[in-house]
């Protein structure tokens, strides 16, 4: 099994063969910072533009179950949200519900992305492919409506305190 850091640099090389330079060229000026504390809960990658600088946070440890193409499609998920500029985007809107909204625009765009948020599948089944993140926002914001119109908030991004609003 390849360790963590390994495994990322085997992914960026994975990247690079089946998509073009373009994923190199981001991550090389990307500051890698290692450490599960360094994350959001649940995620094993993170990018966070901070002046001027982009910095890419890992879980190596987490990192070492997953595949050569998972830990691929991760990273270049996350690089998605800085080429989108995810974050410039945002303006007041809340944080986890943007991030929901960006997830959706980003993996309809990934070929074969099997996890994460998906439009078309499970809870998002309903959701069209290929909108924008302000797009994803607004069926977001829908959806959490008629949820807590039928009384049902298990499944809704606000039961979770990431409510678009």
């Amino acid at each position: 099994m390849i360790e963590g850091e390994d495994k990322i640099s085997k992914a960026l090389i994975y990247l690079m063969q089946n998509q073009g330079s373009f994923y190199a060229e981001l991550f090389i000026r990307m500051i890698r910072i290692e450490g599960k504390d360094t994350l959001p809960p649940n995620a094993l990658l993170a990018v966070l533009p901070t002046n001027g600088r982009i910095y890419l946070y890992t879980d190596v440890e987490r990192l070492k179950d997953l595949t050569i193409e998972q830990v691929a499609k991760g990273l270049e998920h996350e690089a998605l949200h800085i080429v989108m500029d995810h974050a410039g985007r945002r303006c007041d809107r809340h944080p986890e519900g943007w991030n929901y909204a960006g997830d959706l625009a980003i993996n309809s765009l990934i070929k074969d992305m099997d996890v994460g948020l998906i439009p078309g599948k499970g809870q998002f089944k309903d959701f069209p492919l290929k909108k924008s993140a302000e797009e994803y926002w607004e069926l977001l914001k829908q959806m959490s409506q008629q949820q807590q119109s039928q009384g049902s908030k298990c499944n809704s991004p606000s039961a979770h305190g990431k409510k678009p609003d």
